[in-house]
């Protein structure tokens, strides 16, 4: 964990990329028991999570009944929520591999989508005199005299459609809450 957590904030791209997929893929199999949210991420990882926990081998993390799991799964979350500032490849590869997390571990569906929306809402303009509902002017910036893309909203627009999805056939046996997904709906026809 300390060294994925080095890596997200190395200088080159590449390290920043091999961190997104060891956290993604430690995500896909951390199993735990109720609902997580962002918004408890603030006090949880502060209080709970100590520099020595991060050097714990993460498979400690992976039994449903151990609350760990739940610590562990914010504190990966806050992570690669700092991942949505840095660079498009970067966040690219995040958008696609939450995805693919969500399809390994169900239990991730709302704290992704409470992120991916929390991404979108910075992109989407919601007043009525403006054109156009999505900045694109934040999807792009000028490096050096070039144009490159800064934020894939491609990718994050077709995550967040793709977890819509797959929560749809989901059978609803109060397995999940549908918080983050009515909040999503309820944004979007706003």
């Amino acid at each position: 964990m300390l060294v994925l957590r080095k890596a997200l904030f190395h200088r080159d791209i590449e390290a920043r990329k091999v961190a997104v997929s060891g956290y993604l893929m430690i995500l896909k199999k951390l199993n735990f028991i109720g609902k997580v949210s962002l918004s408890q991420s603030q006090t949880s990882i502060s209080s709970q999570a100590s520099s020595a926990s991060l050097i714990i081998k993460a498979d400690v993390y992976t039994n449903a009944g151990n609350p760990s799991s739940k610590t562990m799964c914010l504190e990966i979350m806050g992570l690669l929520k700092r991942v949505l500032m840095q660079q498009g490849a970067v966040k690219q590869l995040l958008y696609v591999g939450l995805y693919d997390a969500i399809l390994q571990n169900r239990s991730l569906r709302d704290i992704v989508l409470e992120l991916l929306l929390g991404q979108f809402e910075k992109l989407y303009d919601s007043s009525d005199d403006s054109d156009l509902p999505l900045r694109f002017n934040l999807c792009f910036q000028e490096l050096k005299g070039n144009i490159v893309m800064d934020e894939p909203l491609a990718d994050l627009i077709t995550s967040i459609c793709l977890i819509l999805l797959e929560s749809e056939s989901i059978v609803d046996e109060d397995e999940y809450d549908l918080s983050a997904q009515k909040m999503l709906e309820d944004f979007l026809q706003s």
